[in-house]
């Protein structure tokens, strides 16, 4: 392949990422990331940090889903044993991730209710998500609640300082709109 063409290809790609929104890194060499895995009997969870890029990707098997998240965050604690989800932190900024069943079969209604209910601030019904916020003790926390269908539900939450608004913000955005992007979840 001559030189021109490789260089146009690699400005496809990235016109492509851009215009899509699609978390594409040309320039990431995958074996000069590091990656954590763990493995629940059919399914597993992995978590991917790349060196040179902004943002990091965590999969979950399991459920299926993707989710997109600041590459100063790094994975906390013990991963769940059901392989549901997991917590990362980082620069003052916690985010918790998951996935379940919806057993009780409720819907965007419900939860707009039970947010307002439980005094969270700004909820917003948009599609199949859920939206708000409390403040605690100097601490946002800003919370999602996805339908990916009748069966499944996808759970965010991201919390810091309000000291550090902006930065949280940023967060927020990044990993909300990455939930609003899964297109089906499997079991």
């Amino acid at each position: 392949m001559n030189i021109n063409l490789k260089k146009t290809l690699v400005v496809a790609f990235t016109a492509i990422s851009l215009v899509t929104g699609t978390l594409a890194a040309p320039y990431v060499d995958a074996s000069a990331a590091s990656t954590y895995t763990k493995t629940y009997g059919d399914w597993k969870d992995k978590v991917i940090y790349y060196k040179t890029a902004s943002k990091n990707v965590y999969k979950n098997t399991r459920y299926g889903y993707k989710i997109v998240f600041p590459s100063y965050m790094k994975k906390t604690g013990d991963s769940p044993t059901n392989g549901d989800g997991l917590s990362f932190k980082g620069q003052g900024i916690v985010m918790t991730v998951s996935a379940g069943h919806n057993a009780l079969m409720e819907t965007t209604s419900d939860t707009k209710k039970e947010f307002k209910n439980n005094g969270y601030k700004n909820v917003k019904v948009s599609g199949r998500s859920v939206t708000g916020y409390y403040d605690k003790d100097g601490v946002r926390t800003y919370v999602i609640t996805y339908y990916l269908n009748d069966d499944y539900i996808m759970y965010g939450d991201i919390s810091g300082s309000k000291s550090n608004l902006d930065k949280l913000k940023d967060a927020k955005n990044m990993v909300f709109t990455s939930i609003r992007k899964i297109k089906k979840i499997q079991d």
